[in-house]
């Protein structure tokens, strides 16, 4: 390992320090007792994240990463040696997508705590990470993309003060993710953006920030969801992207629809107008209650949501005059739902 060691050290053959580099990320790809070997190299690995080697600093990373999964303590090594800052600042100024994502994947597993989480959100992260998914989206980058929205999701779901949930719906996230969701995104990427966003409808202050800064997009977001809702029960996809669609629209239904500034809030009215009915009807009646009953429980707190719309009451009555019959297939005695909503249910198939 000592020549490892010194080769990984001699700036004289930044090629020969590369294969050093490479030779560690190989051995701490290995168990904990080989990784250990190899433990004493982590501040040479560190100090080359600021270094100009493009080739160095992605096998560094690599490294790192390698180091940093392979036990607790490492991760809390890595963090007192000083990872953080370089490693930031090459996350926010590398035009590569293979170091972009190594980054991505080296933040993530060091977001072990809260307080990992808000010392990252402190050196700015938020903003970084937002011109980062603009970046490689643009470029067509589907992995390093999907990697930066689950790191984004992962940040704002350990957030325990609401500080980063906010942080991330002021600086335009909404918008961002909006964006990224196209009728030909893949379903790995559709994932992380509608669990974020379903992280950010579960805070009351940013649910509201969204619908009265963000009306448009919002409009734009549903219609995107129901789309998408469409296409996964047509070609009988796994349930996995429709249970999330679901949720992400129950939490949406429970926003306050006050009009603000002479915009609509009112989202029962926009659902029904963007022809959810038809495919909550699907969902409700079709799937399979023992692959998918959080779905339907989820799917019933929707309907609920909606029916206590009076302009759209009789419409959905219409549609789910049976409801009763599809509740029975997940709760026989509708136990589980809260007396209020048990009563409404009900109150649908009168």
């Amino acid at each position: 390992m000592t020549l490892i060691n010194d080769t990984l050290s001699d700036s004289s053959n930044d090629t020969n320090q590369s294969e050093a580099a490479w030779c560690i990320t190989n051995i701490a790809a290995g168990t904990h007792e080989q990784t250990a070997t190899i433990i004493h190299c982590t501040p040479l690995l560190i100090s080359y994240l600021s270094i100009e080697n493009t080739v160095l600093q992605e096998q560094c990373t690599w490294a790192l990463l390698n180091i940093a999964i392979d036990c607790p303590e490492y991760k809390e090594m890595l963090i007192a040696q000083g990872i953080v800052h370089p490693l930031i600042r090459l996350f926010s100024s590398t035009s590569s997508s293979v170091t972009t994502f190594n980054c991505c994947c080296l933040i993530v597993s060091l977001i072990t705590t809260s307080q990992h989480q808000q010392q990252l959100v402190g050196m700015g992260l938020i903003a970084c990470l937002k011109e980062r998914i603009t970046r490689f989206q643009s470029a067509s980058s589907i992995d390093t993309l999907c990697e930066l929205l689950w790191l984004l999701n992962d940040i704002v779901s350990m957030d325990t003060t609401m500080l980063t949930l906010h942080s991330v719906v002021n600086q335009g996230y909404f918008i961002t993710l909006e964006g990224v969701l196209l009728d030909d995104t893949p379903a790995h990427i559709v994932l992380p953006i509608i669990r974020t966003l379903g992280l950010l409808f579960t805070d009351t202050r940013c649910a509201s920030y969204i619908m009265h800064n963000n009306n448009t997009s919002l409009k734009s977001l549903l219609a995107k969801l129901i789309a998408r809702l469409s296409n996964t029960t047509t070609t009988g996809q796994p349930p996995r992207i429709i249970k999330e669609i679901i949720y992400l629209l129950s939490n949406i239904s429970a926003i306050d629809p006050t009009p603000v500034d002479g915009h609509s809030n009112n989202i029962s009215m926009i659902l029904v107008q963007a022809g959810c009915l038809p495919m909550f009807d699907s969902c409700l009646y079709q799937l399979d209650p023992l692959t998918a009953p959080k779905v339907k429980v989820e799917l019933i707190y929707l309907i609920h949501n909606l029916s206590l719309d009076p302009s759209v009451r009789d419409t959905i009555k219409q549609y789910f005059k049976h409801i009763v019959i599809a509740v029975s297939a997940v709760d026989s005695q509708l136990l589980s739902f809260p007396e209020s909503i048990r009563l409404n249910i009900q109150s649908l198939s009168m």
